[in-house]
């Protein structure tokens, strides 16, 4: 009887290290609210595949219509699945010094999590811009929290923050 009770509780506690873990792996558009909402048009926002560093590796790669005019890094590096199941793509572009004009260096970090085998929550996409030659340059916002933009000394209304839900910006999994 103990020795049924003792491989009973080996199993169950061998389980969790069975299970599959999330394939992030695809194309993600923005939807509305809690309920993952489909919105009206042309809403991809991300694409998600498996990198060369291993099997819970992924790089990200942003829409192209989300570079800013090209201020905005497209390409995360390579990042691994964390414990917890999230995964967080950190995107840096280097900043240009000009006599007239430049551009700031960007550090963007997106967290995502799973929410079930079509969708993803979008946490945070918290972005800083640093110029040391230029500090009107300098400034940080969240694309998913801040309900305006603030970058290169202008304020602006972000969209995307208001079709986020209290889990964060639901991205549902599109074919191409």
């Amino acid at each position: 009887m103990k020795f049924k009770l003792i491989l009973a509780a080996i199993s169950v506690m061998a389980l969790p290290s069975c299970s599959k873990t999330y394939d992030y792996s695809g194309s993600f558009e923005a939807t509305k609210g809690e309920g993952c909402e489909v919105l009206d048009g042309d809403n991809e926002i991300i694409t998600i595949f498996p990198s060369a560093d291993g099997a819970s590796s992924y790089t990200a790669r942003l829409n192209s219509k989300m570079s800013g005019g090209g201020v905005f890094p497209l390409e995360s590096k390579p990042s691994n699945v964390s414990e917890d199941g999230s995964i967080t793509f950190m995107f840096f572009k280097e900043g240009k010094s000009g006599l007239f004009s430049g551009q700031p260096g960007v550090d963007m970090k997106i967290k995502i999590k799973p929410k079930d085998s079509d969708h993803l929550y979008l946490e945070s996409w918290p972005v800083a811009f640093s110029s040391p030659s230029n500090s009107s340059f300098n400034g940080s916002f969240d694309f998913v929290k801040d309900s305006e933009l603030s970058m290169m000394g202008t304020t602006a209304p972000n969209e995307l923050s208001r079709y986020a839900g209290k889990s964060g910006l639901c991205l549902k999994k599109i074919e191409i």
